[in-house]
């Protein structure tokens, strides 16, 4: 079973973008039964059934990185795939800056513009200590694991 966007589109490892820079990225495909996975940059993707699961894969998420590009790759989920249920797990990341709590607002907000649903996961230590003094920890859906996550996706559908 392949992967569909919102306009029942298939949605394929070669229509995956460039990165910004023009560099290739790297992709690793498998398909199976229960749905699609590649790779970003920044993240490893999942499609199974409605849902699209993004692990980033970075411990840090700073100025060091391409945050500019982080914000693109989410970006692009949303307008070349139209995806209208993301959980985000943050397992990974340990530490994250301002700039790139910045690009998580923004693309909340860009995700609740167009209808969807995101939902963070799996955030723990640092980050959810930065998220909570920001009081962030409110303002994004948050789960502590990916089946609480797609059990509140359901909940709001």
């Amino acid at each position: 079973m392949m992967a569909t966007n919102a306009e029942g589109n298939d949605v394929t490892p070669e229509t995956l973008p460039g990165s910004l820079a023009g560099e290739p990225v790297r992709r690793e495909t498998l398909v199976s039964d229960s749905g699609t996975s590649y790779v970003t940059r920044f993240m490893d993707i999942e499609q199974l059934g409605g849902i699209t699961f993004a692990t980033i894969r970075q411990a840090q998420l700073s100025e060091d990185d391409n945050l500019e590009e982080f914000g693109h790759e989410l970006g692009l989920m949303v307008d070349k795939f139209h995806l209208k249920q993301l959980i985000l797990d943050l397992s990974r990341v340990q530490y994250m800056t301002s700039s790139a709590i910045g690009r998580l607002i923004a693309f909340h907000r860009r995700m609740n513009r167009d209808k969807g649903i995101l939902v963070l996961c799996q955030v723990r230590g640092t980050v959810r200590d930065i998220l909570s003094a920001s009081q962030l920890l409110s303002y994004f859906r948050v789960a502590d694991s990916r089946q609480q996550a797609v059990e509140l996706i359901v909940a709001s559908l």
